[in-house]
């Protein structure tokens, strides 16, 4: 019986480690997944006339970025270009100044949402690289006969250590009152 439940904790102790694991990569992929769905999503400017404050230059496009020197245009074709602010008219490069400050809160917010990414998927990375308990079956209890046999032969080996430590206790006897005699 004790060999049973020997077996049984290890196998317990087993089992709670690959219960864990598995655990834990199912909460990891379970955050990242959830993350996925909160990434911030870049301001969306409308279409509107970008022109230069000498008239050469005119056009239809959607402010897609800037960096406060240079505003990126997406014309209704695809197409980008470049435009350095300072060559737009006045009411062209306060809406560029009003862009930035959209701009710079979602780049923040990008960037907070792609370290806690990457944190997420580092954790992961981890869990995956360890190794998950092999599956073992449970161990199976022994019949009562088996029981029974054990305790019986328990009961024998206790009824031979007191039957040994009589026949010691006698010979002592005996030869303490030999040495008397």
């Amino acid at each position: 019986m004790a060999e049973y439940e020997q077996e049984l904790a290890r196998w317990n102790t087993v089992n709670d480690a690959r219960k864990a694991a598995i655990e834990e990569r199912a909460k990891l992929e379970s955050e990242i997944s959830a993350l996925e769905s909160t990434k911030p999503t870049p301001p969306i400017f409308e279409e509107r006339t970008w022109s230069t404050s000498d008239g050469k230059y005119t056009t239809n496009a959607v402010l897609v970025d800037t960096d406060f020197v240079t505003a990126t245009l997406r014309k209704a074709d695809g197409q980008t270009t470049k435009v350095p602010r300072e060559t737009l008219v006045e009411e062209n490069r306060i809406y560029i100044d009003k862009a930035v400050n959209s701009l710079n809160a979602y780049r923040g917010e990008l960037a907070v949402w792609e370290r806690n990414k990457g944190t997420l998927e580092d954790q992961f990375a981890t869990a995956m690289a360890q190794p998950v308990p092999a599956e073992i079956p449970e161990p199976q209890k022994p019949l009562r006969q088996e029981v029974m046999d054990e305790v019986a032969t328990a009961d024998a080996e206790k009824k031979e250590r007191e039957r040994l430590a009589r026949v010691e206790e006698a010979r002592q006897v005996a030869e303490a009152a030999a040495r008397k005699a």
